[in-house]
């Protein structure tokens, strides 16, 4: 009897702290994850645009932070590489959501976080969770990384 009700007291106290996907965390598992970064150099500053195609081949998922850095190689790090937006996606189960992110995004978050960034050729990547905040299955799909270098000029 004892262990029905600590079950029973933990799945409450999952609902109010995590709500009901907390819940679902705990019976079927999370995946969410990044497939592609498509990064458009046109601009006169360098980078002008970023498309980003996340997946979910878990329960859908609300505000997971996903973070888009400049980095020297393709390992990306959220501690060391130059986060230049950071935002939220929501992610519906099962499926696919597409971000794009402008240089006037990128500009206005650099101003406001006071990141600098010298001017140069970078990979871009983007980091989904960088703080492993969601109960993810798999966390070797929680990021990607562009094709090739790309320029950035402040």
């Amino acid at each position: 009897m004892r262990n029905i009700v600590r079950i029973a007291s933990l799945f409450v106290m999952v609902m109010v702290l995590g709500g009901c996907s907390g819940v679902l965390g705990l019976l079927t598992g999370f995946n969410p994850g990044v497939s592609t970064v498509v990064v458009d150099d046109t601009g006169s500053k360098g980078i002008s645009e970023i498309d980003i195609v996340f997946t979910n081949a878990g329960p859908a998922l609300d505000a997971v932070a996903y973070a888009v850095v400049l980095s020297n190689g393709t390992s990306l790090s959220y501690a060391s590489d130059a986060v230049i937006y950071e935002d939220s996606v929501d992610l519906k189960a099962g499926g696919t959501q597409t971000v794009s992110v402008n240089r006037e995004l990128i500009d206005e978050f650099m101003a406001e976080s006071q990141e600098t960034v010298s001017d140069g050729n970078y990979y871009v990547g983007v980091i989904l969770d960088p703080l492993s905040r969601v109960n993810d299955e798999d966390r070797a799909d929680n990021q990607a990384v562009s094709q090739g270098e790309f320029n950035f000029t402040n």
